[in-house]
């Protein structure tokens, strides 16, 4: 296969021979990890530098197009670009810039050789995979009428797509076309001019997709038709926005209004398994599994990460960041847990003890990480709120040294 035209100008056609995999018998290719093994121990800095785009005033700067680590490359949006970036993973160069009708605000996602996200514009765009390298023709787009802030949810056959004027739509994953479309009526007790803008990725299960609207209500629909299942209001005081997508806790869901609370719900009868009622949510919650059990880690608006037993709702432990500010989903490493703050840095908290276990201190002005980071191997990539995008790699195993008792006692 010939390497596009764009990757030779970017010098990887002979450096990544994988960049341009020819599948066998028309099968799947596989794409292994650029940085293989596990993250667990506290990282090392590897590289840090500006993202590619135009500037935008330190005012209203804020990175929330989060990256996606796959194969050799970095998926990220920018707020400086109607793109989405593509860089490579061992330095973060621009590789290509994938085309939008907006700023990337979300986090793309990548299922089943497809690389799908969503802009600002309205549209979202699905692009075939060769190996780990998007296609030079998109597969289809699908523009709606109104922003796209979250990463779209997809199934074996389907994509389903939130936006901030408060619509769901269901889409055919081959062909982008429109199953069905759920526009929420909104409480009218509730004002539009406090509305947040923003919206979470709807969850998928096989009986119904949940999803969360501005007014504070999730919502389950029949996941082929769109039919409306059942509604239960959530988020109360002055932003009950459920901006954060639900977590699945077996039967139940974990979701939380922006301003409060965080409540986990039974799904069958959508009653109350316990609430925390001074907790805002602006990022989902997480499940871990340590030495005193099963435990929901979430970080609140507050800049507070919580352990909470997924039973009672009582709280094991919390690590307050000292940002004041929201805490992104914390995500579960063998490290510990690794999280970022939108008015701090990038922290790994210990999960049995929630003890500081390293904190990212570059020396230099960050403004903040809203944007959840990604993992893969032993690589974590963050962008910070400043502009740039830093790399931090878990530094491989020390082999395994043989024992040699008499040439050791001679120092040979």
């Amino acid at each position: 296969m010939t390497a596009p035209a764009w990757l030779t100008a970017a010098g990887l056609a002979s450096i990544n021979p994988a960049a341009t995999p020819a599948a066998p018998d028309g099968g799947a290719v596989a794409v292994e990890s650029a940085y293989p093994g596990d993250f667990a121990t506290p990282p090392a800095q590897a590289w840090y530098r500006r993202i590619p785009g135009a500037e935008v005033p330190s005012a209203v700067h804020t990175e929330a197009g989060g990256p996606l680590l796959y194969g050799d490359y970095i998926f990220t949006g920018t707020a400086g670009e109607d793109a989405l970036l593509m860089l490579h993973r061992a330095d973060g160069r621009l590789i290509r810039r994938l085309p939008a009708r907006g700023v990337v605000r979300s986090k793309p996602v990548i299922v089943d050789g497809a690389l799908l996200y969503g802009d600002t514009g309205g549209a979202t765009w699905c692009f075939p995979l060769d190996g780990d390298v998007p296609r030079e023709e998109s597969r289809w787009v699908h523009v709606g009428t109104a922003p796209v802030l979250a990463t779209p949810a997809v199934t074996a056959d389907r994509v389903y797509i939130a936006d901030v004027a408060n619509v769901l739509v269901s889409l055919d994953l081959s062909t982008g076309e429109l199953e069905w479309r759920h526009a929420q009526k909104l409480d009218p007790g509730r004002s539009a001019e406090l509305e947040l803008y923003g919206h979470p990725s709807p969850v998928i299960t096989d009986e119904m997709v949940l999803a969360g609207f501005s007014d504070g209500t999730l919502v389950a629909l029949e996941p082929r038709r769109g039919e409306l299942l059942w509604q239960r209001r959530v988020g109360e005081g002055q932003y009950p926005d459920l901006v954060s997508a639900p977590m699945l806790l077996g039967g139940d869901v974990v979701i939380g209004g922006f301003t409060a609370p965080l409540v986990s719900l039974d799904l069958a009868t959508q009653s109350v398994r316990w609430r925390l009622d001074e907790v805002g949510a602006a990022h989902s919650a997480a499940l871990t599994s340590s030495g005193a059990g099963d435990r929901v880690v979430h970080g609140g608006v507050d800049g507070i990460l919580r352990s909470i037993d997924p039973l009672t709702g009582a709280v094991a432990w919390e690590w307050d960041s000292e940002a004041g500010s929201a805490l992104t989903r914390p995500l579960v490493t063998p490290a510990g847990l690794l999280v970022a703050a939108a008015s701090g840095s990038l922290f790994l908290v210990d999960a049995d003890t929630g003890k500081r276990r390293w904190e990212w201190t570059p020396g230099f002005h960050i403004s903040g990480i809203t944007a959840e980071p990604d993992v893969e191997g032993r690589q974590v990539v963050a962008v910070t709120n400043a502009g740039y995008i830093v790399s931090l790699v878990v530094p491989p195993a020390a082999p395994e040294r043989p024992v040699r008792p008499m040439l050791d006692r001679l120092g040979l």
